[in-house]
């Protein structure tokens, strides 16, 4: 595909289709490669991650904001329950949590062409502050055979071959769920009949963990003063995670103009005034790291640098170190958080 770009009578949508098809693939590599390595890290031992208190509720509305674009171009419904019963904070590992429900969710809609897809978080049992999470992702897609199950934890494996020929995957997304299940201390497992749809459910141990969130909380109401009046440049190509960056910084009183892709983004931001940039790392004709250099060397002639701040669903080292070479100052990891972005911009821009 790369050589056929070097044919001097491609005419421009050719060469625009080519590339785009470049791009896609690069991404798609790159994401296998991201899901090798979580498989290898949580093999071999090396995977480690401290708990963190996270709120359910919120959790789950972040894991359906992030598809509900998707689920509605399909006709799909997106649907959380919460049980009342399960406590307002857990301690537990939150962003593994979240890993495996984009991959059971993202796999719900990918097989279901009508009905709907839901997320349900449960208490199954509670003693004192100890807390068994109940979670299931059901779908009423095209389902399992019982042979289909016997492989579909297996990692580069799917429950059938057509599966792969129609729908396209790679296998590695539930492998990679078992494991981080497991990491967290409970066992998966999977209910499905063809035809009708599955369920894929587990139970992790969790604690209550109020205090940090408060803490949390009460810190984010105390730092959105200092940021009201902040100029950000949002570079996101993806409409629906833009709007939501968008109105996070409206509701905080922060300014804001928008870059679609790269190319645009270092045109904004080196004529524009701003006191940070909000970088998406995959973007259409220029990636972010790549517009975050050319902001960085354009600044070498004005003297001024703006903070930038990563923002990507691939939360590795890896991809952190990489931001960061490329002239980044902070890394938020997707889908955001309310918090997480404000505490970042306060960092980044001096207003903690």
């Amino acid at each position: 595909m790369a050589a056929h770009l070097k044919d001097e009578d491609l005419k421009p949508e050719e060469r625009e289709e080519y590339l785009s098809i470049l791009v896609k693939s690069g991404e798609s590599l790159l994401d296998i490669l991201n899901n090798i390595l979580d498989i290898a890290r949580l093999e071999s031992g090396s995977a480690r991650e401290e708990r963190s208190s996270f709120r359910p509720a919120v959790l789950a509305q972040e894991v359906v904001a992030l598809f509900a674009h998707r689920a509605a171009e399909k006709g799909i419904a997106l649907t959380p329950f919460v049980d009342p019963n399960l406590p307002e904070v857990l301690l537990g590992y939150p962003m593994r949590l979240k890993q495996v429900l984009f991959n059971l969710v993202g796999n719900g809609i990918k097989f279901t062409d009508s009905g709907e897809v839901t997320i349900s978080l449960g208490c199954a049992r509670r003693s004192g502050d100890e807390t068994l999470l109940a979670v299931a992702v059901k779908d009423t897609g095209i389902g399992i055979s019982p042979k289909g199950i016997e492989r579909i934890f297996t990692p580069f494996s799917q429950a059938d071959d057509s599966i792969s020929r129609r729908y396209g995957g790679t296998g590695l997304g539930l492998a990679i769920s078992k494991r981080l299940v497991e990491f967290m201390g409970g066992r998966i497992a999977v209910a499905s009949k063809l035809g009708e749809g599955s369920v894929f459910s587990f139970t992790l141990p969790v604690t209550v963990g109020a205090e940090d969130v408060a803490a949390e909380t009460n810190s984010l109401n105390a730092g959105e003063t200092p940021l009201r009046g902040l100029s950000v440049l949002v570079a996101e190509d993806n409409v629906f995670n833009r709007k939501v960056l968008e109105k996070i910084l409206e509701k905080s009183g922060i300014s804001f103009d928008s870059a679609v892709n790269g190319v645009e983004a270092v045109k904004k931001g080196t004529e524009g005034a701003f006191d940070a940039i909000l970088m998406d790392i995959e973007m259409p004709e220029m990636d972010g790291y790549e517009a975050s250099r050319a902001i960085r060397r354009s600044e070498k002639e004005t003297g001024r640098r703006v903070p930038i701040i990563a923002l990507s669903a691939h939360v590795s080292e890896e991809h952190r170190q990489m931001a960061f070479e490329a002239g980044m100052d902070a890394f938020a990891s997707k889908p955001v958080r309310k918090t997480d972005l404000l505490r970042a911009l306060a960092e980044a821009t001096g207003r903690e």
